[in-house]
């Protein structure tokens, strides 16, 4: 997942974080998921090629490819 930028709840309205929402809905998939990466709409985005094999190492924070 990206970064999102601008997606804060609002103070005095009960709402729930990006984060909170997509833990919600993507956690029964068994998949791992990565978030806050640099890519999408906003600022800086580095190449993240779609269809290639990778390896996550979750421990160590590292995706490579």
């Amino acid at each position: 997942l990206g970064r999102f930028s601008r997606c804060f709840p609002v103070a005095g309205i009960p709402s729930f974080s990006v984060e909170e929402v997509l833990r919600d809905r993507l956690s029964d998939l068994s998949l791992p998921i990565i978030s806050d990466l640099p890519f999408g709409h906003d600022g800086v985005n580095a190449a993240l090629p779609v269809g290639i094999m990778a390896h996550l190492d979750a421990d160590a924070g590292i995706l490579s490819f």
